[in-house]
């Protein structure tokens, strides 16, 4: 189990970026980042949990591997309709439409994996948040 002691955590200006360590990181691992913000009252955080940006970076390019799956596809076959040929070529989109479907399930199983992590960060950033005197 993950311990508040195992994050790492990265402090900008008004930014804050806690992450799980190294040796306990997976695919699936969350980070937080942290946007503070001076209010009369104190300060008010803005937080955001997302992947690693090379998780988030291959989530992208599968995305849009798949889109250009399916636009070539349906140019394909709209071609081969307009000549009054059968229009084999939509069946590619099936192949964008699994890419897609199993991004979204591995995003998913990405989510359920990492919720222990997420929690410890979020209790953590929590607890921080409590004990500082001057927010």
């Amino acid at each position: 189990m993950l311990q508040a002691s195992d994050l790492r955590g990265v402090v900008l200006s008004a930014r804050v970026e806690l992450t799980v360590p190294p040796r306990r990181r997976h695919l699936w691992s969350p980070q937080l980042a942290v946007r503070l913000e001076k209010i009369p009252e104190g300060t008010r955080l803005h937080g955001r949990f997302g992947p690693h940006p090379h998780v988030w970076t291959m989530y992208v390019a599968l995305v849009a591997l798949a889109i250009f799956i399916a636009v070539g596809s349906i140019m394909y076959g709209t071609a081969q309709w307009m000549i009054d040929q059968e229009p084999s070529g939509l069946w590619f989109t099936l192949v964008a439409l699994g890419i897609t479907t199993g991004v979204i399930l591995l995003a998913k199983l990405g989510q359920i994996f990492g919720a222990e992590q997420m929690m410890t960060l979020r209790r953590e950033i929590e607890a921080i948040a409590k004990a500082d005197p001057r927010s």
